[in-house]
């Protein structure tokens, strides 16, 4: 038996030999091929090989050893699994031969996943199933599964639906204890809590909407003055009723989200509050924040009067006929007709005044489905963007300025609260030496500007945009964008060109919204305010993810069915250029999917500064148009494949 002393030398030198070693934790990243990377906690990419990879699945936590091999190149040795995120996954049954194998849906993942005989039950090829993984493949490089539930086939009507949002646990029920909750809401808990508010049921306020829409949750007033306008925005106040249903609240931030998809709508909030008691219905007294915001004539936008209120909607509008009225037939009521005329004046107003000093950016195209009665896509048509959105859009966003101006205020006088205000770093991180590079070839006036800086960042965005000589550099620029993110304090948005901003116009469908109302309400009632933790936002940043992923593979999976088979052929738009070939946007309906090099004749270049693909059918730039034809469906990616045509 070894003595003690021995044991802890022995435990020591392991300890030693271990620290000497180059480890690294990370996060594995799936290619769609036999090999992968390694995304390191300090940010770098590591090359995972073929052997490796077939250990693990992508998003698994890994602890890796980064060596060089004999041709110095560096690639991970995996060491040990630290975590695996695919414990639950969802996939295709397959069958080859006696070998039965659940096809995983996880992205970058092309892995069949072995179900023994045992497991198997009644499952039959080309059923979509929730797979459990019973035997990870770290060890053998050699994974098992077992069938919890099977969700349909491909062919039954509404399967992209029931599929995308199970893979994506996008939730369309509630607890018992929240509905039990949500049964003591009515029309007297809303005239209950008005009480202790100030009554600004007199103001004639109107919601402007879509046609079908019924969860409102803002309502414009705007009123003229001397010299400019004062712009008053009602937002609906759902944290108010919800005050005393943690059941209720908890599973709505649990959502984080409502989920808009093709012919259905998963809120956020159960349909008696998003579209009844807490929307802001005509003619019914609804409790609202509401923020009265001077604006002079040149658009320059002021504090705004905050005040928790109770309100009452006059007129339920529509973008189309506010738009009307705006430019063809007037409304026959004329103080309706004034209060349009003042909110277009306003907002124009507020527009120009952001351009001139922020950024604003064009409207892109949008395309909606138009479904059949088998739930598949008969139509690809144009969204019409009409005066009126655009007017509304203006109004909000001065609602939301207003409202981090007053986050970052009450922040700085109580340093322990956090909350969250809406970020954009700018350019990718990654990106930017390359970026440099770029800006000093195409623009070299430009070159001494720092684009980590918000006014250097703005500068260049202006000088580039809308320019001719400079709109090869802003079409790069626009394609390096980061994402925008959730801060615990102010921090400037770059991408709009202001130095604070958060989101608080739409509490009905966005959970970070509805936490700045319990805020702010908090505030204007000198109460407390409970802070938003780190661990929340992240939570709402990834659960609004899932949902938007969940929205976006429904929609693929529908404009797929509809293109796969066919035989017309198309004007597209260069959207992105990758080494391995092209992201394409059809003009005639906005569907987006890839041309792949390979399959091109001949060898291809590509310029990563420029984002320039070039070889024998000629150069490709960003925003170029090219002719092609659907060549097929690749169905693991739900992605349009394309063909060019000479």
């Amino acid at each position: 038996m070894l003595k003690l002393d021995a044991l802890n030398q022995l435990k020591q030198l392991k300890t030693d030999i271990k620290a000497s070693r180059n480890l690294h934790k990370g996060k594995v990243k799936g290619t769609g091929q036999k090999f992968g990377f390694v995304t390191l906690d300090e940010g770098r990419d590591v090359f995972l090989p073929p052997d490796e990879m077939s250990r693990v699945l992508p998003g698994d936590r890994v602890e890796v050893e980064v060596v060089k091999d004999d041709k110095n190149k560096t690639f991970a040795k995996l060491e040990r699994l630290i975590e695996s995120a695919n414990k639950f996954f969802f996939g295709r049954y397959t069958v080859k031969g006696k070998a039965h194998f659940i096809e995983a849906d996880i992205p970058g993942s092309p892995r069949w996943i072995f179900v023994p005989p045992p497991k198997r039950g009644k499952n039959q090829a080309g059923d979509l199933v929730k797979g459990k993984l019973i035997q990870h493949p770290f060890k053998s490089g050699k994974g098992q599964a077992v069938v919890l539930e099977k969700l349909g086939r491909g062919e039954d009507v509404g399967i992209e639906w029931k599929y995308s949002l199970a893979k994506y646990d996008v939730a369309d029920s509630w607890s018992q204890a929240a509905q039990s909750e949500l049964a003591l809401l009515n029309q007297a808990s809303i005239a209950k809590l008005a009480e202790s508010r100030e009554d600004l049921s007199a103001l004639p306020f109107v919601t402007i909407d879509g046609e079908s829409t019924q969860d409102m949750d803002d309502a414009i007033y705007v009123e003229s003055k001397t010299s400019g306008w004062y712009l008053f925005v009602a937002i609906s106040d759902p944290s108010a009723l919800l005050s005393e249903s943690p059941a209720l609240e908890s599973e709505a931030l649990e959502r984080a989200t409502s989920v808009y998809t093709p012919g259905q709508q998963v809120p956020m909030l159960p349909k008696q509050l998003s579209s009844d008691l807490a929307s802001l219905v005509a003619d019914k007294q609804r409790l609202a924040i509401v923020l009265k915001m001077p604006v002079d004539a040149e658009g320059n936008l002021g504090d705004a009067t905050i005040t928790l209120a109770h309100v009452r909607i006059s007129h339920k509008l529509s973008y189309a006929s506010v738009s009307d009225a705006l430019l063809a037939t007037a409304y026959d009521d004329a103080v309706l007709q004034s209060l349009v005329e003042n909110l277009k004046a306003c907002a124009v107003a507020l527009k120009t005044a952001r351009t001139a000093n922020a950024l604003v950016h064009e409207t892109k195209q949008e395309f909606y489905l138009e479904l059949n009665d088998q739930r598949k896509v008969q139509a690809i048509k144009l969204r019409t963007q009409t005066l009126a959105n655009a007017l509304v859009e203006e109004c909000m966003v001065a609602a939301n300025r207003n409202v981090a101006r007053l986050l970052s205020e009450q922040l700085t006088n109580n340093s322990d609260c956090e909350s969250i205000f809406v970020t954009h770093a700018g350019l990718r991180v990654d990106r930017q030496p390359q970026i440099q590079k770029v800006i000093e070839s195409l623009a070299p006036d430009l070159a001494d500007k720092d684009v980590n800086k918000l006014e250097d960042f703005v500068a260049i965005m202006k000088a580039s945009k809308g320019n001719t000589e400079n709109q090869e550099l802003a079409n790069i620029l626009t394609r390096q964008f980061s994402r925008s993110e959730f801060a615990s304090q102010a921090k400037p948005h770059m991408a709009m060109g202001l130095d604070a901003y958060t989101t608080f116009t739409s509490p009905l469908r966005k959970a970070n919204d509805y936490l700045v109302h319990k805020q702010v309400s908090a505030f204007l009632r000198g109460q407390p305010s409970e802070s938003i933790t780190k661990s929340q936002r992240l939570k709402l940043e990834e659960r609004q993810q899932d949902a938007r992923t969940a929205a976006f593979e429904i929609e693929q999976w529908l404009k797929c069915e509809f293109l796969e088979k066919s035989k017309n052929n198309y004007t597209a738009t260069v959207m992105r250029t990758f080494a391995g070939g092209l992201q394409l946007r059809l003009n005639e309906n906005g569907v987006e999917g890839a041309l792949n090099a390979r399959e091109l004749e001949g060898k291809y270049s590509y310029n990563m500064e420029l984002m320039i693909l070039s070889g024998p059918a000629g150069t490709f730039k960003l925003e170029d148009q090219v002719n092609v034809s659907i060549k097929g469906v690749d169905w693991n990616r739900k992605q349009v494949q394309f063909g060019l045509i000479d």
